[in-house]
């Protein structure tokens, strides 16, 4: 069975990603696809469903839809910049303070702009998640592991 793509208006960034992360309108099929803006037909036709190698942002309820090939940090905080404060009154700046608004609803408190894109990566999707390599507890940052290894790891003196 064929699977159709619409090319829905999902992408108002297209100058700065070939790809974006649009959703399949079939009824039967309700996995994201990932599909290039310089193809030019009414829709992109797949033979089997396609895995997308990228995550979609969610930044403000998921208007945004560019898909992220750099989930690091600092990645992140790039693509805020560009996109979501980048006009008039809402000007990045690394000391103001607000609200994580990455999907539907985010439980963080406040914080500094400079930390969304940490705060993004490491919680929602736990892109800087590591395993300590001698008790296999996990971490949701790097950080995190290196002090627990140094200070509380059960298995520190082997």
């Amino acid at each position: 069975m064929a699977h159709y793509y619409s090319h829905a208006h999902y992408d108002t960034h297209a100058h700065a990603n070939p790809y974006v992360y649009g959703r399949n309108q079939t009824n039967t099929h309700n996995n994201d696809h990932a599909y290039t803006q310089a193809d030019t037909r009414d829709f992109i036709v797949a033979t089997e469903p396609t895995q997308c190698t990228h995550t979609p942002c969610l930044w403000g309820n998921g208007t945004c839809r560019i898909a992220l090939d750099d989930l690091s940090p600092s990645g992140l905080t790039r693509h805020l910049k560009a996109f979501h404060f980048n006009t008039g009154a809402n000007q990045w700046d690394n000391k103001r303070r607000g609200m994580c608004a990455w999907g539907s609803h985010c439980d963080a408190q406040e914080m500094n702009f400079e930390s969304f894109g940490k705060h993004i990566a490491a919680v929602h999707l736990r892109s800087t998640a590591q395993r300590c390599p001698r008790c296999g507890r996990g971490f949701a940052r790097g950080d995190t592991l290196t002090r627990h290894m140094l200070e509380n790891c059960p298995y520190a003196d082997e």
